[in-house]
């Protein structure tokens, strides 16, 4: 809605298929990303990205790392402009456009390939329709949540047990303190995050499911 009324588009249509068939092109990524993460040593966010960086280079990808600053609460930030959208979930097709009188209307249905759309109003009536919510991001920022003093002591505290227990000291951050009277730090030895393993293990089940779709074959022949 927010493209549309602020005249970036015409109209805009879009169509979710049956939840768990998707088929987009990042399921398949996804899947080949999870296979090295579970064959690697992941303990702060640097390997992580190293692992997906590694993972989806051989497909000439990128990867690209964000911080909070740029991470939104994007739910709470709609929700000051908009009413909320009632079962939104049963929901598969939708177009949003303007009307005669330039008001812009969501339209919906369950289906994207039958049936015929209904109609909703979510803009609130009290608000602007020209209010920007872009100029309102950083309020919404995930850097500007405060919290307070108990949950951050509990949370570093949390940090501090974990780091401790099972993370090589020399991957600890400097902003993490030290605290007292906690267990000594055990080294851990990280291996460097790799996509080889994934590869692998995604062989070896396509090699156990032609084997076991031959062996199949061979039983009703």
């Amino acid at each position: 809605m927010e493209l549309v009324l602020h005249n970036r588009f015409d109209t805009v249509k879009f169509c979710f298929l049956a939840a768990g068939h998707a088929k987009f092109d990042q399921e398949s990524l996804f899947s080949t990303i999870a296979h090295a993460y579970n064959h690697s040593d992941v303990f702060i966010t640097e390997q992580l990205v190293a692992l997906i960086q590694n993972t989806i280079e051989p497909n000439n990808g990128k990867c690209i790392s964000i911080d909070n600053q740029e991470v939104i609460n994007w739910k709470d930030l709609l929700q000051t402009k908009y009413n909320v959208f009632e079962n939104i979930k049963n929901c598969r097709e939708f177009f949003v456009k303007r009307d005669a009188n330039n008001n812009t209307l969501v339209f919906h249905k369950t289906c994207c390939y039958e049936g015929d759309y209904l109609t909703k109003q979510l803009l609130k009536s009290k608000i602007d329709a020209c209010m920007d919510l872009r100029k309102r991001l950083k309020e919404f920022s995930y850097c500007t949540k405060q919290m307070s003093t108990e949950l951050l002591s509990e949370k570093m505290q949390d940090l501090c047990k974990m780091f401790n227990a099972y993370i090589n000291p020399v991957l600890r951050p400097k902003w993490l303190p030290m605290i007292k009277n906690s267990h000594d730090k055990s080294c851990v030895i990280i291996g460097s995050p790799s996509a080889e393993l994934a590869k692998q293990h995604r062989y070896d089940l396509k090699k156990n499911s032609r084997k076991k779709r031959k062996t199949q074959k061979e039983k009703n022949t």
